[in-house]
């Protein structure tokens, strides 16, 4: 399929500024759930004050609920902005692969389909993504663009930083259950969670940035 006739350049600006702030309201919530667990943990060490006083009982059991419920409601919250953020993810991966054909980009290894089929088969996504990723990072730069990103780190350096952490933050919580306790777990996957997500972050900024800039260049000459 010839690609490069196919498909006209398509700025990332809007969607990758949608994505930042999804990102960020999942950072916020993963920062919460770190706060949450330690507080939780903390509550659960201390020795509760045993009482016999029905009124007391009655009261203990409308806290509980009442945090049940909280929690309950607290998670599908998560759960939703993680996922809308994987949703609108592919979609941008989708765009900034595709980009790279009316970028004249040549000698592309995977196509904009197979950047998003890619990060959903399973195995095969536990690899590939970085790939592409990494095509996407240094394909998009023009010839006057630095080797290295806006954080000091090289193109490699910062997609693999990406991918290590963030395939860490998916298998901890299964690895860790035999290990360590589902606090230490929360805290630990949340941590990993928005130290990916900052990178990832970047990611997008430059990969925005540089095709931008490729495709200016591409319309003075």
């Amino acid at each position: 399929m010839n690609y490069y006739a196919q498909y006209p350049y398509d700025s990332l600006t809007k969607i990758t500024k949608f994505l930042s702030i999804l990102l960020y309201v999942g950072i916020c919530f993963s920062l919460i759930s770190v706060t949450l667990s330690i507080s939780s943990n903390n509550t659960t060490m201390k020795d509760p004050k045993i009482t016999f006083e029905p009124e007391n009982s009655i009261k203990k059991t409308d806290k509980n609920i009442e945090s049940k419920e909280f929690f309950r409601l607290y998670g599908g919250l998560y759960s939703l902005i993680y996922l809308l953020i994987a949703v609108i993810f592919l979609y941008w991966f989708f765009r900034s692969y595709k980009n790279l054909y009316p970028l004249n980009v040549q000698g592309l290894k995977f196509s904009p389909i197979k950047a998003v089929a890619f990060c959903i088969i399973p195995v095969i996504n536990l690899w590939k993504p970085y790939f592409i990723m990494k095509e996407v990072l240094l394909s998009s730069k023009a010839s006057s663009d630095p080797s290295s990103s806006k954080i000091g780190m090289s193109d490699i350096q910062l997609v693999k930083g990406w991918w290590i952490i963030f395939l860490s933050a998916i298998f901890f919580p299964i690895i860790s259950t035999t290990i360590f306790s589902e606090y230490i777990s929360n805290i630990v996957t949340n941590i990993l969670l928005v130290l990916a997500s900052i990178l990832l972050l970047f990611l997008l900024k430059e990969i925005t940035s540089r095709q931008e800039k490729r495709f200016n260049n591409m319309n003075l000459t």
